[in-house]
């Protein structure tokens, strides 16, 4: 375990993590994958959701630029609470699947089916039970 964040550490330390044994013993010594890493072990019609948690400069370009090499395009769909930065990777490239989530929402609903950039939308689960008039089951 550490105290420090993610963005704090280099890429060696991070892998020098378990990944695996707070699930089972049977995960024990897995390490935690770069997305490249991760994009590479994608196979048939597996797909994959990356969450993104930060934006810093250029790494809209970093992400975008990883998908494409690793042709998952159709494959990915990025999730992230900061809608600009979902634009951003929308503006890169057309084809990568957005995903806008959403801890709470106030106003009409209908206004957020209108953002372009915006493929689908992940909802709170309250955020659903307060407006279950738009829930088709």
């Amino acid at each position: 375990t550490s105290n420090r964040t993610v963005e704090s550490q280099t890429l060696v330390e991070i892998k020098r993590f378990d990944a695996g044994s707070w699930f089972s013993d049977a995960y024990s010594g897995e390490k935690i994958p770069t997305l490249e890493e991760a994009l590479e072990a994608l196979s048939g019609n597996v797909g994959m959701f990356i969450e993104l948690k930060t934006n810093y400069p250029g790494s809209d370009e970093i992400i975008v630029s990883i998908i494409e090499e690793a042709n998952a395009e159709s494959k990915v769909k990025v999730l992230s609470f900061n809608i600009n930065l979902l634009k951003d990777i929308k503006d890169i490239n057309e084809d990568i699947e957005t995903m806008l989530l959403l801890d709470t929402f106030v106003g009409d609903i209908h206004n957020l089916s209108k953002i372009e950039y915006i493929d689908a939308y992940g909802f709170n689960y309250q955020v659903v039970e307060t407006n279950n008039q738009y829930v088709k089951i």
